[in-house]
Order: structure tokens, then C-alpha cells, then sequence
């Protein structure tokens, strides 16, 4: 039996809020985007992420639109051809003169000898120093790398003594990729040497009276015509400890070289090769007035580099050095003439900020979004929009590192996901754990997907909707339990209970409750009804859940007579009305709680004037019900009373199965 007055007391109970998610989640989230950020930032200094990010670099570089052609640098190359051509190599002094002479006569404004000419290669000795002593725009190639004696290559001795010589040294990352170029660097005996693309293109200038100024010369800072150059530092964009020996600029790849006359598109230099000038194919004039590299092209001479290009696919590994020293000068150049500077980067505490500013992104936002499928989408939209940037700053000449703020962004967001993930999984576990019992699988599932509305940190938030409570108890089962061993008394109360608890699922119905021999339950929580005609069904699916309790009722009652079981009669109250839901409980055990003056009805209804009760089963209706469901069902007056707990008059309707 139901203990009226113990119930109403526990209605009357308040339910605690749901709290507001503002301040501890908000905090927890920035922690955990810190702190990984953090990390993210100790890993940078101390270089572990440099690989991934020159990677990342070389991805976008080898990604930007092609520059138009250079057409003031010009490449005069010996490529695999032109030594099935001249069937020797090394060229003979004389060839070499001969070709130098052609060039000559194009009146080129300086030329660039890339070509290892420290031994003589008879016979023609006479014909070449001839021409190197009567070609004032003409400079060659020395090494200057240091501690490398057995190695090193010396320039042409005549050329030395005019101070017509430029360092060949090309700058080599640790994965052997040309990302620097070597403006000058000092060798051993503190001499200054240029680079020969440096070189070429400050004789190429001063031809216009452009020359090198100095603007803050300690910091490496020089006005160059339209432009100024500053010398890299150890921490440049991602690199660590960089070796910064010599004045370094970062390389803007815009293209690279190749043999056609009409430079389509992709053509940053025109080659030209040594055997079509010698035999008179190409005019010479084509050279007037340009920068003139000679080098060698062909694969099988091994002068090549690694650069951020890809060749059909694959990594560049056959750039030619000649196109690296030509993709200086061309640089030097632009930057003089053009404007067009060098690559900038940002200073190492801005970086440090872009990397914790994404960390925060990552974490805010994500832990912000409540829905798994939402963060993951808000993921792949803002990696995208960081891609973008970068990539856009790369355009327009800032190399801006993408690889640590990219991975602070995703770490935070992860780490915030699967904070999400585990609320997911926590709020789903409450919520199927109260419900997917005791309701019908497409009310557990809209429940879940409804959960916001619901659901804050873990317990359902208060709330107050219109709802139908129905309350049953069963007539004598005091007597009955007296009168029954425990075991069968618990298998008789189970059927019972499972025959009912499926009549209320089968209905759209929660079974909030057993108490002893009693259950309740509510049709229209816990999302709260937004149009009558909905508050209107969940009364229709009460009351035709009650009649259908009647008729299982009865049906056990012929069973269990049939079994020599008990049979039992039962009364049903049912109202319609404002309720409050939500969690009562300590942090061990929450439960989903119905309280109000309608729960209060429903009881009352159904243990009103019990004793005068006869028959199998009885449905008794409050006003409010009744409006909404006599059309549906057979209903008669019942009483006008004052129910127990109450001060106020109450019509009482009563339902009448349809057997």
C-alpha cells in the first residue's frame, strides 16, 4: 500500500537546479588548452617539431602560384645533350674560351662561371687566360667552406688575382634541402666573399649605380635599392639553433628553370644549352643586357640539390646548383628592383603566442560545442582556416610556422573532445541508466538526442513541463503478503510489475517509481510539451495505458488462478498538470524525480474513498484530464471532494474499460 502522507512529503521536496556551466568548466578548459600549449612550445624550443615544419613549409612553397618569368637571368647549361655533343668532360680550355667569347659577343651584363676550372685542360690554356683577361663582367667559383681542406676548390688563378671570384657554397639543411641562400660568409683568413648569385646580381645593379647601404649594420640590416635584406637569426620561422655562419637570406622559390624559348608557364629562367650558342642555333643578342649563369645540367655530373619541388611526384633531388645560385641573383634582384622582399618571419614571443593563442582556440571552442558531431566539424573548419592562413601569409612573403600552433590547436581540441566524449558517455550512462528500462527504445532515444535540454554537468537540470502522472497500488497485497512464502510473493509481484511496467513503455510512458506494491508513472517527460496537442496525447496515452493495466490485469488474474496464484483487484489515479523534474541524490546515487501537486493528485485519486472500492479494477481521472481525453474515452462523474492534502474542491471522473 502507498503511505500517502510519506509521499507527499517527499514531492514536496525542492530538486536542485542544474547549475550553469560557466565558471569551472570554462577554467578546466583553458587549463587544459594551456597546458598543452605548453608543451607544444617547449617541444619547438627545443627543435623536435623543425623536421614536421619544414616539411609543412615545402608543401605550401611547392603550393604557390608561379611567379612570371625572370627574364634579366638567363642559364647557359650542359645538359645531358650537350655532353653526348661534345663526347668530353671536362670541356678543353679552348672550348670553353670559345663558348665564353659567344656569350660575350650577346653583350651580356655579367656572367657567372659555375664550372670547376682550378686545373688547366689542354690544349687551349693561352685561349682561356686570354679570356680572362678580357672579360671584366666575367666571375667564377672558389669554396669557402671551412675545415674541409682536402675538399675544397680553388678559383682560376687569373681570375683570383682580378678579384673576379664568387664562393659556390650552397647552405644544406639537415635534410639536405637548399632552403637558405648564402648572400656572403668570411672564410678562415676573415676575407669577405660573395655568394656568386649574390655577386652576379650587385655587379648586375651597379651597373644602374644601385648599391649595398647599411642601415643598421650590427643587426645585419641593408638597403638595397627598393628593398632591404635582414640577416637571419638562430630561431628564424621554425628552425632551432640555426647555423648561421655567413649572411643568410630565406630562398622564395618561385619557379625553376627550363629550356624553352617561349617561357610557358612554370619557366622561372630560360636555359639555353652550350652546344646551341657554339653551333649558332640561338642568337647570341638574346644574352644583351642579362645576368648569365653557366653551369652544368646534366644528371649524370651529380651537381644537384634537394629543394622543396617535387619532380613527377616525388622530392626534387636533381636540381642543378646553377638554377639554386640563379634563384639568388634572380632574388637579389626582385628585391632591389621590384621591391619584392625576402622572407619575413615573426619575432620568437609572437610565435610563442600564435601557438598558445591556437591552443586556446582549440580548447574553447570545442569544449564550448556540447555535441560530439559539432566539434569535429568545428575541428576540421578551423585546421583548415589555420592551413589557410598560413598559406595565405606565405603568399605575401611571412613565413608564419604551421606545424605547432596546428598541433597545439589539435591538441587542445582533442584533449577537450575527449572531455566531451567522457560527458557523452557519463550523461549517456545517467540517462539510459534512469530510463531505457522503464521507456519505449524511440523515447530512450529521443531523450539521448534531446539531452542538452535536459542534461548539465551530469544530472538533469529542473524543469517545469505540463505532464500526465499515473499512480497504481494493489488492493489486499498487505494480506496477501502475510499469507505467502517470500519466494513465491516475489515471483507473483515480478509478473505483475513486468506485465505493467511494459503496458506503461508500450505507451510512450516512463515508469518513474515502484514503491512496494505501487508504481508510478508520467507520460510527457522529461522534455518538456511545447503545443497542446501534444500535452493532450500524453493524457490520451495515460489513460489508454490504464485501461490497457485493467485488462492485463485481468488476464493475470485468470493465470494465476489457474495456478492456484492470488488474484487481486487494483486502483488507478491519474492527473494532468504542471510538475517539476529532475535529480534528487548524493553523489553515489542520483535518481530522476517527478514532484508537484500533480503527482500529489494522482495519488490522492487513486487511494480516494478506497474502502467502498469494489470490483477488479478502477480508474479515477482529474478534471484536467477528463477535458482532455472525453472524446476518446467512456467517462462519468465521480465526485466532488476535497482531497486529502488539499483545501480545494475537486471533480473526480472516473473511466470505464471497454471490455
Amino acid at each position: 500500500m502507498v503511505n500517502s502522507s510519506s509521499l507527499g512529503s517527499r514531492f514536496r521536496t525542492q530538486i536542485p537546479r542544474g547549475r550553469s556551466p560557466k565558471e569551472r568548466p570554462t577554467l578546466r578548459t583553458l587549463q587544459v588548452a594551456a597546458l598543452v600549449g605548453i608543451i607544444i612550445v617547449a617541444l619547438r624550443t627545443l627543435g623536435l617539431l623543425q623536421g614536421l615544419e619544414l616539411g609543412a613549409f615545402d608543401n605550401m612553397v611547392e603550393a604557390l602560384p608561379l611567379a612570371p618569368p625572370d627574364d634579366r637571368v638567363v642559364i647557359v647549361e650542359f645538359s645531358e645533350t650537350d655532353l653526348q655533343r661534345f663526347q668530353q668532360w671536362p670541356l678543353t680550355d679552348r672550348t670553353l674560351a670559345e663558348l665564353l667569347r659567344t656569350i660575350q659577343s650577346g653583350n651580356p651584363r655579367t656572367v657567372g662561371l659555375d664550372i670547376v676550372r682550378d686545373f688547366a685542360v689542354p690544349p687551349g690554356k693561352r685561349q682561356l687566360d686570354d679570356v680572362f683577361q678580357t672579360m671584366p663582367n666575367l666571375v667564377g667559383i672558389r669554396s669557402v667552406t671551412w675545415g674541409k681542406e682536402d675538399s675544397r676548390i680553388e678559383a682560376p688563378p687569373l681570375l683570383l688575382e682580378q678579384g673576379q671570384v664568387a664562393a659556390s657554397d650552397l647552405l644544406l639543411d639537415d635534410d639536405l634541402r637548399v632552403r637558405r641562400g648564402l648572400l656572403s660568409l668570411v672564410d678562415e683568413r676573415g676575407e669577405l666573399w660573395f655568394g656568386l648569385g649574390a655577386r652576379l646580381a650587385l655587379d648586375y645593379l651597379a651597373a644602374d649605380d644601385i648599391y649595398l647601404e647599411p642601415i643598421a649594420e650590427k643587426q645585419g640590416v641593408y638597403r638595397l635599392g627598393e628593398g632591404l635584406f635582414k640577416e637571419l637569426h638562430r630561431t628564424v620561422g621554425s628552425y632551432i639553433n640555426l647555423y648561421t655562419a655567413g649572411y643568410q637570406v630565406l630562398l622564395r622559390y618561385r619557379g625553376l628553370g627550363c629550356a624553352d624559348p617561349q617561357m610557358t608557364p612554370g619557366c622561372r629562367f630560360r636555359r639555353i644549352r652550350a652546344t646551341e650558342l657554339l653551333r649558332g642555333e640561338v642568337d647570341p643578342s638574346v644574352l644583351r643586357d642579362r645576368l648569365v649563369l653557366i653551369g652544368v645540367t646534366a644528371d649524370s655530373l651529380k651537381d644537384t640539390y634537394a629543394t622543396p619541388y617535387r619532380i613527377d611526384g616525388q622530392r626534387a633531388e636533381s636540381v642543378p646548383g646553377v638554377e639554386i645560385h640563379a634563384t639568388i641573383a634572380s632574388q637579389v634582384l626582385s628585391t632591389a628592383i621590384d621591391g619584392e622582399s625576402s622572407l619575413k618571419t615573426w619575432s620568437d614571443s609572437l610565435e610563442v603566442g600564435w601557438i598558445l593563442l591556437w591552443a586556446l582556440v582549440g580548447g574553447v571552442t570545442i569544449g564550448k560545442l556540447k555535441r560530439l558531431d559539432l566539434s569535429v566539424l568545428s575541428l576540421l573548419g578551423l585546421s583548415t582556416l589555420l592551413v589557410g592562413i598560413s598559406y595565405g601569409a606565405l603568399v605575401i612573403g611571412f613565413w608564419i610556422p604551421l606545424v605547432p600552433p596546428l598541433m597545439a590547436f589539435l591538441g587542445g581540441s582533442v584533449a577537450n573532445l575527449a572531455e566531451i566524449a567522457n560527458r557523452e558517455r557519463r550523461d549517456r550512462q545517467l540517462l539510459m541508466g534512469m530510463f531505457e528500462k522503464y521507456v519505449a527504445p524511440q523515447v530512450a532515444e529521443l531523450i539521448w538526442q534531446s539531452r542538452s535540454q535536459v542534461i548539465r554537468q551530469g544530472r538533469f537540470v529542473g524543469q517545469e513541463m505540463i505532464a500526465t502522472v499515473l499512480f497504481t497500488d494493489l488492493v489486499g497485497f498487505s494480506t496477501i503478503a502475510t499469507k505467502t512464502t517470500p519466494n513465491e510473493l516475489m515471483a507473483w509481484l515480478n509478473e505483475y510489475m513486468n506485465a505493467m511496467t511494459q503496458v506503461v513503455v508500450s505507451h510512450n510512458g516512463v515508469v518513474n517509481k515502484f514503491i512496494g506494491d505501487a508504481i508510478m508513472a508520467a507520460f510527457g517527460v522529461p522534455l518538456p510539451r511545447s503545443r497542446q496537442g501534444q500535452m493532450q496525447q500524453d493524457a490520451i496515452n495515460g489513460v489508454r495505458c490504464a485501461v490497457e493495466m485493467a485488462e492485463q490485469l485481468r488476464q493475470l488474474n485468470i493465470m494465476w488462478k489457474q495456478r492456484g496464484w492470488p488474484t487481486v483487484s487494483m486502483r488507478i489515479g491519474i492527473a494532468t498538470g504542471l510538475v517539476t523534474t529532475g535529480c534528487l541524490g548524493g553523489a553515489r546515487r542520483l535518481e530522476f524525480t517527478i514532484i508537484g501537486d500533480t503527482v500529489n493528485v494522482a495519488s490522492r485519486l487513486e487511494g480516494f474513498d478506497k474502502e467502498s472500492f469494489q470490483g477488479e479494477c478502477r480508474i479515477l481521472i482529474s478534471e484536467e484530464t477528463q477535458q482532455y481525453v472525453s472524446t476518446r474515452f467512456s467517462t462519468a462523474f465521480f465526485a466532488d471532494a476535497v482531497l486529502r492534502g488539499r483545501k480545494t474542491h475537486s471533480n473526480i471522473y472516473q473511466v470505464f474499460p471497454e471490455w
